[in-house]
This record gives C-alpha cells, sequence and structure tokens, in this order.
C-alpha cells in the first residue's frame, strides 16, 4: 500500500511540476532598400521586448520562432539606413509577416571602422626590415 501511495505522490509530484508546452508563434519578413529593388543582407533585426536578435540573410530575409501571444516592436538597423521600427501582434499559433524599408539616414553623423590589428602587423613588418 505504502508503494502504491509513493508511486501515485511522485506521478501527482512530476506532473504538477512539469510545465506546459507554451503556444507561440513565427515572425518572418524581407528587409528591402527605399526602391525595393536590392534586399537588405546583414541588417540587424530586434524583437524589442523580448531582446531577441538576428541578422537578415543574403536574401533579406529574417525568421524568429517561437514567440509567445503579444504585442511587440520590431527594431531594424543597418549601418547608413534611418531605424526603422514596427509593432506586430502575434497570436498563439501562426505566422506574422513583416516586411521593412530601410531608407537612407540623412544625419550628418560619420561612420568609422578601423583595422587596428593589421596596422600593428604593418608596423611591426616595417621594423623588422628596418
Amino acid at each position: 500500500m505504502k508503494l502504491k501511495f509513493l508511486l501515485f505522490s511522485g506521478a501527482a509530484a512530476l506532473a504538477v511540476s512539469t510545465p506546459f508546452a507554451a503556444l507561440a508563434g513565427d515572425v518572418r519578413g524581407t528587409v528591402t532598400d527605399a526602391d525595393n529593388t536590392v534586399s537588405i543582407r546583414a541588417a540587424e533585426v530586434r524583437i524589442m521586448e523580448l531582446n531577441r536578435v538576428t541578422t537578415t540573410a543574403r536574401d533579406g530575409r529574417f525568421s524568429f520562432s517561437d514567440v509567445p501571444e503579444g504585442i511587440y516592436t520590431i527594431e531594424v538597423r543597418y549601418i547608413g539606413a534611418a531605424t526603422q521600427t514596427k509593432t506586430i501582434q502575434v497570436s498563439q499559433t501562426g505566422l506574422v509577416t513583416v516586411d521593412v524599408v530601410l531608407t537612407r539616414d540623412n544625419s550628418d553623423s560619420i561612420i568609422v571602422i578601423g583595422q587596428i590589428a593589421n596596422q600593428a602587423s604593418s608596423l611591426s613588418r616595417k621594423r623588422a626590415n628596418d
């Protein structure tokens, strides 16, 4: 009798502690330029409220799977383009399609990308040759 009680209580505890599968949808989309002629590769796409980030593929496509039901803000960033945001609503199941068009950033900022390692290597080789 004690064995049956232990098995039953163990099964009940396991059933209570096992979380139920959350229903979730998928978010997919494409990022293109303002003329809709070029797909933007390597743009950063973020679901702000979940802090989930991905980058676009060669064809400008991105996807997020298992996104919980709710209303979210999608933010898309790309160097040289203005940051775009869109609000989406994800249902319990199904697919949400988000197409984002990036426009040129007209700010006066300058982006500088350096490669210090290459410069240091070049200087070391020059010193060695001198």
